[in-house]
């Protein structure tokens, strides 16, 4: 696989080769209208085919550095603009065109937006031509007839030939060798779904691990949500919730972000911490906005808050949580009532001692400060001191 920059009056062609090539392994052929370039001994060029427009063979070059090797192409008068595709037809003499350019061509006439020959543009057409880009080696093209054949491609599918096209087996295999052969991270993820539900292979929750586990660390977010999740359901949720962190946190990934809030919800694996749980939420809401905030956990806030604004009143006006009370002056306590409803609005939860000092109808005596601290501890409101 290739990529090409240009600009008005040249084009430059980059690729990858391997560790430790040397200028004597490469093999290029430049004409003033076909190009070959790759290894010596290789199966098949990595760049051939004829150009799109003319080039001058005396002004155009080829160097390497590195694992990357660049053939520079400059653009002949006649040729000189842009150019929808560097390779538009096989090579004249090999008549040969390199997978890569056949997936191009192939995708650039089913989208209309190239099409030197309009027999080019039919599902058979289109079709063949992808299925040879694959079994070539394009790892786009690979990846491209692994949704075809799952009946998950927009473009190509079973009604447009009028016949089921669909293979979850063939399917399967394009995806394992876009992966394997080209560590491709979509296509480890594709493996990966595969084998976790036994899609076109034996159901391997192992397998389904490894190939997602490559896929995350290769930055794919969706890989790091479905591992968190595969992990999770084999109780390993610390290390799941670690991979959902991380698409969060180096991708803002909603679905993960409101994976976490669910687990601060539930407390399943950490402690439960709604006031977490609503973060994440909200967070995730403002990533995407088709996931709403739950309400459910809105109304378990507002109940625990209002709970422990009770229990605070109690507290303050000597009642034990049994519901035993004692007289106390009403001015007194309401002033001290609204002083405690303003710390606790604001999640301020520190020490607060009445002028009236302690054990007073007025103040937080020792019965009083017992109580409120009982009744947090019994609300479970873990997080809310914090705030």
């Amino acid at each position: 696989m290739y990529r090409a920059n240009q600009t008005p009056d040249s084009v430059s062609v980059v690729f990858v080769v391997p560790p430790n090539t040397k200028s004597k392994d490469v093999n290029v052929v430049i004409g003033p209208k076909e190009v070959i370039a790759g290894l010596k001994g290789a199966p098949a060029a990595s760049f051939e085919g004829s150009l799109y427009g003319r080039v001058v063979k005396a002004d155009s070059l080829w160097f390497l550095e590195g694992t990357t090797l660049t053939v520079s192409l400059e653009k002949a008068a006649d040729s000189q603009g842009y150019w929808p595709v560097v390779i538009n037809a096989p090579h004249t003499s090999s008549h040969i065109m390199d997978p890569h350019s056949t997936f191009v061509l192939s995708s650039l006439a089913e989208e209309g937006l190239y099409v030197p020959d309009l027999s080019q543009i039919t599902p058979d057409a289109i079709y063949a031509r992808m299925k040879d880009a694959a079994d070539r080696g394009s790892p786009l093209a690979q990846l491209r007839m692994g949704y075809i054949l799952a009946g998950k491609d927009p473009a190509i599918s079973s009604t447009q030939f009028g016949m089921d096209i669909v293979d979850k087996e063939q399917s399967t295999q394009y995806f394992l060798r876009a992966a394997d052969d080209h560590q491709h991270p979509e296509a480890m993820l594709r493996v990966a779904d595969a084998y976790q539900n036994g899609t076109g292979v034996s159901k391997d929750l192992q397998q389904a691990e490894t190939y997602a586990s490559r896929s995350a660390d290769a930055n794919n977010p969706e890989a790091m949500y479905m591992l968190g999740n595969l992990l999770t359901s084999l109780a390993r949720g610390e290390e799941g919730r670690s991979w959902w962190s991380r698409a969060v946190t180096s991708h803002g990934h909603a679905p993960s972000c409101r994976s976490l809030g669910y687990s601060y919800w539930t407390g399943e694996g950490v402690q439960k911490d709604l006031y977490k749980a609503q973060d994440y939420f909200s967070k995730a809401t403002s990533l995407d906005s088709s996931l709403p905030f739950p309400l459910q956990l809105k109304q378990e806030i507002d109940e625990q808050e209002k709970a422990i604004q009770s229990a605070l009143r109690n507290s303050q006006n000597g009642t034990s949580l049994k519901g035993s009370s004692s007289r106390i002056n009403s001015t007194t306590a309401n002033s001290n009532t609204a002083k405690i409803e303003n710390n606790n609005k604001n999640h301020n939860h520190d020490s607060h001692t009445n002028s009236g000092g302690g054990g007073g109808a007025g103040g937080w005596g020792t019965l009083g400060m017992v109580t409120a601290v009982a009744a947090i501890a019994l609300l479970s409101l873990g997080h809310f001191a914090s705030k």
